[in-house]
């Protein structure tokens, strides 16, 4: 899957949660998630979940499933 970067920025602040709230509330650097919502880093699936729940979203407005999102972060 390749992230839609403006989406996922546009379902963010539509949610009215700045980045490092965004972070917080999924475990990860507000840098972190500025990286992927430019497209700097590609966004893993277990990342791309947890950014959907947290903004109440289904994964599929921040993913585009035609192709593979980076592999899984280790737990």
């Amino acid at each position: 899957m390749s992230v839609k970067y403006s989406k996922l920025k546009e379902a963010r602040l539509k949610a009215g949660l700045p980045q490092w709230k965004l972070g917080f509330m999924v475990g990860l650097p507000e840098t972190t998630i500025s990286k992927y919502e430019t497209g700097y880093w590609k966004l893993p699936r277990n990342v791309a979940e947890k950014i959907a729940e947290a903004l109440d979203v289904p994964v599929e407005e921040i993913v585009e499933e035609k192709e593979i999102l980076a592999e899984p972060l280790p737990k």
